[in-house]
C-alpha cells in the first residue's frame, strides 16, 4: 500500500473518489462510510448524486464539475443524505484530479458540520443564557454591598435570591455540559 493510500484510508475526513467521465464512485474511505451510513460495497459503483438529497442534484453536479475541471482547490457547502434518511450538512473540499489506467478521477474531502453547529449553539447559550444569572448575581452583590455600607445586617431575602440565581446557573452549566457530550 502506498503512503498516499495510507493517508487517505486513515483520514478523519470522509474521502470519496469518483470517475470524472461517469460520476461513478470508485473509492471511499472508512470515514466516508461512517458519514454516509453505507458500507463500502454499497457505495462503490453508485453515481455520486446518490449520496445527496434529490433536491440538491443540480447543486452537487455543478460542484462536481467545478471540482473536476479545475486545478485550483475549492470548498463548497452541501448536504449528504445518509442511508438512514438523515441529512447532514457538510463542507466539501476538492483535491487534485488524477489519472489511473487511463481513467480520470476526482477526489473530494467532506467534513461533517454538525459539530461546528453544536459548538455555535453552545457559544450562543453561553453568551446569552449563562450571562443572565451572572448579571443578576452581580446586581444582588452590589445591592448587598450598598446595604452593608448603611450598616443594614438583614440580608436574608437578598441571599435567598442569590441562592436561586446560583442554582439556576448550575442547571444551565449542566445543560451546557450535556450539550457538549458527543
Amino acid at each position: 500500500m502506498s503512503i498516499l493510500s495510507c493517508l487517505i484510508k486513515s483520514s478523519h475526513d470522509a474521502v470519496f473518489i469518483a470517475e470524472v467521465e461517469t460520476g461513478r464512485l470508485a473509492y471511499a474511505n472508512e470515514a466516508a462510510c461512517k458519514l454516509s451510513g453505507y458500507p463500502l460495497d454499497e457505495i462503490i459503483g453508485k453515481h455520486f448524486t446518490h449520496l445527496h438529497p434529490p433536491s440538491q442534484a443540480d447543486h452537487v453536479i455543478s460542484i462536481f464539475k467545478e471540482f473536476s475541471s479545475s486545478t485550483d482547490h475549492h470548498d463548497a457547502q452541501m448536504q449528504i443524505l445518509r442511508k438512514d434518511g438523515k441529512i447532514i450538512e457538510v463542507m466539501a473540499g476538492s483535491a487534485d484530479v488524477f489519472e489511473d489506467n487511463d481513467i480520470v478521477y476526482s477526489a473530494a474531502y467532506f467534513k461533517d458540520l454538525s459539530m461546528h453547529r453544536k459548538l455555535r449553539d453552545i457559544a450562543q447559550m453561553q453568551s446569552h443564557i449563562v450571562r443572565a444569572p451572572v448579571a443578576n448575581l452581580i446586581g444582588l452583590i452590589s445591592l448587598m454591598e450598598h446595604d452593608m455600607s448603611k450598616n443594614q445586617t438583614d440580608h436574608t431575602e437578598t441571599l435567598g435570591m442569590m441562592k436561586q440565581m446560583v442554582e439556576k446557573l448550575d442547571i444551565i452549566i449542566r445543560e451546557v455540559v450535556a450539550t457538549t457530550e458527543f
